[in-house]
C-alpha cells in the first residue's frame, strides 16, 4: 500500500507540477504580453505628451501672435480717435473763425446801413422842412411847373 500510496501520491505531484508549469508558462505569456502593452503604453503616453507639449506651445504662440494683433488694432484705433478729435477740432475752429467772420461782415453792414438809414432820415427830413418852408408857395410852384 505504501507503494501505491507513494505512487498516487507521485502521479498527483506530477499532475500538480504539469499543472505548475503549464501556470508558469501561461503566467510568463502574459507577463510578456503585459510588458509589450506596458511598452505600448508608455510609448503612446510620451507620443500624447509630447503632442500636448507641441499644441501648448502652439497655442501659445497663437495666444501671443492674437494678443499683439489685439495691441496693434487698439493702438490703430487709439490713432483713429486722436485723428478724428484733431479733425473736428480744427473743424470747429474753421467754423468759429467763418462765424466771427461772417459776424464781422454783418456788423459792418449794420453800421453803414445805419449810417445810410440816419442820412436818408435826415435827408427826408430836411426835405419835410424845406416842403413845408414852401407850403405858403405851392400855389406859385405849382403854376411855375404848368
Amino acid at each position: 500500500m505504501d507503494k501505491q500510496n507513494y505512487n498516487e501520491q507521485d502521479h498527483l505531484t506530477s499532475k500538480d507540477l504539469l499543472k505548475v508549469i503549464i501556470d508558469i508558462a501561461q503566467h510568463s505569456a502574459t507577463r510578456e504580453e503585459l510588458r509589450d502593452t506596458r511598452e505600448e503604453l508608455l510609448t503612446t503616453r510620451n507620443g500624447l505628451q509630447k503632442e500636448v507639449k507641441d499644441s501648448r506651445i502652439e497655442l501659445r504662440s497663437e495666444i501671443q501672435n492674437v494678443r499683439t494683433e489685439l495691441q496693434e488694432t487698439r493702438t490703430e484705433l487709439k490713432n483713429d480717435i486722436q485723428d478724428v478729435r484733431t479733425e473736428l477740432k480744427n473743424d470747429i475752429q474753421s467754423v468759429k473763425s467763418e462765424l466771427h467772420n461772417e459776424i464781422k461782415d454783418v456788423r459792418s453792414e449794420l453800421r453803414e446801413f445805419r449810417t445810410e438809414s440816419k442820412h436818408n432820415m435826415y435827408w427826408i427830413i430836411g426835405t419835410m422842412i424845406a416842403l413845408m418852408g414852401l407850403l405858403p408857395n405851392l400855389d406859385t410852384i405849382i403854376s411855375f411847373f404848368k
